[in-house]
């Protein structure tokens, strides 16, 4: 029933006997290279926890192309194949033959020849995980070259293969192999689909799905994987990415790979009482909550959430540009009523227990120290568009602030007696990284001579009459402001965030900024400037390794508004009416319409903006409106083309530290290793007996290898916490 419409290539091989085995071995032990790729019996559905807790893991197969010399057009495939190691009852394909077959399988992935695989931190994790392998000599990896090259997937996902409609004839999701190899490569994974949603609607397992459809498409995964590096390749070497393709991205993938497998600690007895102690909060906070609505409603749903507030209790609020309530906590926090406690400890508790303690507990994969401890190994992502990462499976790297309720969920976090976790945390990173790229003689002379720098600033912006080192104490307020400025040039953020932080209006944070903060750093200015300039030229921006950031945004053009109401005379609704994207139409369109034909064509929709019909203010609203939001992301990709070289940078100096590190312990032997990497944070689980010796290897890799690296104009400065429990970390800080 399946495969009606898709020509299997002649050079796709199904290993499937010992002789064919003998013969891939021979094969893939004397390439020049090989792409590889896993086939898992992992539910590919939303609902993976739905399996049974004693549900065993398994790669059930491996695909691999080799012998490729180039890439036409239209693509042509290679030479591929399939080697199924079980059966669709997760039993062993081969039998009483199964060891011999793994033995075969260990001499290629461990042999010295390159290569290639497509996502592949997940198939050598998996590989060494579940069967004991540890693959060797993995050079490229297609999804992250994609990621350096289309970091905001302008193009097309990180996807290998593009999802389509039911039918087969819509894309719904373009992947790199449509996109950069003319193949409707989908084919095969529409078939796949199908399959599985026939044999495995539930979960989804590429396990249950008949060999004779699973082995193609596996071959070409492999295949497309290797076709990709032909095209991937000289692309980075047009954008002068190489050096970072090499140095970084695929030795931060092996060393995040050993980071994932090693596992992070965690305190079970602790990490169960904080989820009961956090149900029970939420408990106790819902019937609170109902008591003073007077009614019962779900207080987990934002939209529920939002109709009690704005509308039952009729608190101000305001709508995004979807149409949904915002009921984030910033929001919650600027209300005044008596339910706004409550529903801030519902939300503390909420997220505490489902999104720390639980998905902590669901995810131990082995317990040790008599049940005590269990290890956790989450899953840390690359594709970010700066190149920061993110952790998942759970989130480690996000965690809540000390106030809303960090300290317990750091609590949950813990070593037995004869190890350390040993936290080495850059200081000041982002700012340090301004002094450098802008080369700002205050800032540069600044940390040189270690001041704060916020003090710095305050003492130059507001001529101070005291040493640097006394602004602190004599002039608090000022520093602060500069302070503001400070983190507010290094996070992107806008004025309007920073007048709402110190309390002032937008108009006097532009002054604070444009004539007091930039009058006293005229050559950082300029940076800014010059970085504005390059970007709505060229529509990129670069860090210190160069890394691109594409900002599209930046080089839109502003329409030009009409004349609007005054403000005391606008309705509450003015801007958030109909807009280009709304109605349908190119913003192009939109503003060559006549008042006459825009009216027509808002009131021809069927009733969406019914409130609009007779309003005097439609034509204005609708163009002064659009012409608001181009506005806003101009000036949003702006901010980000001054944010990501700072952000990138520092993110990439700790991942080339950690690199670094991992290198440099197994090197040393020593018993310790690498658990976390937290944006410009990285810790390692250190034996008692080598925590001197981990902490000159980290100090080392932070300050004088990255200094020398980078040729920094301003020291490296690293602050050290070495704790049993990471929640003491904070308490030896305070």
């Amino acid at each position: 029933m399946f495969f009606s419409d898709v020509e299997i290539p002649s050079t796709y091989h199904l290993i499937d006997n010992p002789k064919k085995m003998g013969w891939l071995v021979s094969q893939l032990t004397s390439c020049r290279e090989m792409a590889f790729d896993i086939e898992t019996n992992h539910p590919t559905t939303k609902g993976k926890g739905r399996v049974d807790k004693d549900y065993k893991y398994k790669v059930v197969g491996i695909s691999f192309s080799w012998n490729r010399v180039e890439v036409t057009n239209p693509w042509v495939p290679g030479v591929a194949a399939y080697l199924p190691l079980h059966k669709s009852d997760d039993s062993a394909y081969w039998g009483a033959q199964q060891d011999n077959i793994i033995s075969g399988l260990r001499e290629i992935l461990e042999s010295d020849v390159p290569k290639v695989a497509h996502n592949a931190k997940f198939d050598v994790r998996h590989i060494a995980n579940l069967m004991g392998i540890y693959t060797k000599n993995t050079c490229f990896d297609t999804m992250m070259a994609h990621a350096l090259l289309d970091e905001e997937r302008l193009v097309s996902s990180h996807a290998l293969k593009s999802d389509y409609s039911a039918d087969g004839k819509r894309v719904i999701k373009l992947g790199v192999s449509d996109a950069y190899l003319n193949t409707q490569a989908g084919l095969f994974k529409d078939d796949l689909q199908q399959a599985l949603q026939f044999y495995d609607p539930h979960l989804k397992r590429y396990s249950k799905v008949p060999m004779k459809t699973l082995y193609p498409y596996a071959c070409a995964d492999a295949d497309l994987t290797l076709s990709l590096k032909f095209v991937f390749e000289p692309l980075l070497a047009n954008e002068q990415l190489t050096w970072l393709n090499q140095n970084l991205i695929m030795t931060l993938s092996h060393a995040l790979m050993l980071m994932e497998l090693h596992g992070v600690p965690l305190d079970m007895d602790v990490a169960k009482q904080v989820l009961s102690d956090q149900l029970q909060i939420m408990e106790n906070a819902e019937r609170e909550i109902h008591r003073i609505c007077g009614t019962k409603f779900n207080v987990g749903s934002p939209q529920q959430m939002g109709d009690m507030l704005f509308v039952t209790l009729g608190l101000d609020g305001h709508k995004s540009r979807d149409g949904k309530w915002v009921t984030d906590a910033d929001a919650l926090k600027k209300l005044d009523h008596p339910v706004i406690p409550n529903l801030l400890e519902y939300r503390r508790a909420q997220q505490i227990s489902g999104l720390y303690a639980e998905a902590a507990l669901d995810k131990v994969e082995e317990v040790t120290n008599e049940g005590r401890i269990g290890w956790v190994h989450a899953t840390y992502w690359m594709d970010s568009v700066t190149g920061r990462l993110k952790c998942t499976d759970p989130n480690l790297t996000t965690l809540p602030r000390p106030e809303n309720g960090g300290m317990t969920v750091k609590s949950m976090w813990c070593t037995d007696a004869d190890h350390y976790m040993i936290f080495k945390d850059f200081s000041q990173i982002e700012l340090r990284v301004i002094a450098h790229v802008s080369g700002e003689p205050v800032w540069v002379d600044g940390f040189n001579a270690g001041h704060d720098m916020h003090a710095a600033m305050a003492h130059r912006i507001y001529k101070l009459p005291c040493e640097v080192s006394q602004v602190s104490k004599m002039f608090p307020a000022e520093r602060s402001k500069a302070k503001a400025v400070n983190f507010g040039i290094a996070y992107g953020r806008s004025e309007y965030s920073l007048a709402d932080d110190l309390g002032i209006t937008p108009d006097e944070a532009r002054h604070l900024i444009e004539v007091e903060y930039f009058g006293a750093a005229p050559v950082l200015s300029q940076w800014i400037q010059d970085t504005h300039e390059f970007v709505k030229n060229y529509g990129y921006v670069q860090n210190i390794f160069g890394r691109r950031r594409h900002l599209p945004d930046a080089m839109l053009p502003i329409p030009n508004g009409v004349q609007g109401p005054r403000w005391d005379d606008r309705p509450s609704c003015y801007f958030n009416g109909p807009n280009a994207n709304s109605l349908g139409i190119t913003r192009e369109v939109l503003f060559g319409m006549t008042p006459a034909v825009l009216n027509d064509l808002v009131l021809s929709k069927k009733g969406k903006y019914q409130n609009c019909k007779g309003c005097r203010h439609l034509y204005s609203c609708t163009l002064n409106g659009e012409a608001r939001y181009v506005k806003g992301r101009v000036n949003r990709a702006l901010r980000q083309s001054v944010n990501s070289p700072i952000q990138g940078s520092a993110v990439d100096m700790a991942s080339l530290s950690l690199v670094q590190i991992t290198n440099d312990l197994i090197r040393y032997e020593v018993d310790a290793a690498p658990i976390l990497h937290i944006h410009d944070e990285l810790v390692v689980y250190s034996h008692a007996k080598d925590v001197e010796r981990v902490c000159k290897i980290m100090d080392h890799a932070m300050t004088v290898y990255l200094m020398q690296l980078t040729d920094f104009r301003v020291p490296l400065i690293v602050d050290t916490e070495i704790v049993q429990r990471w929640s003491d970390k904070h308490l030896k800080e305070d």
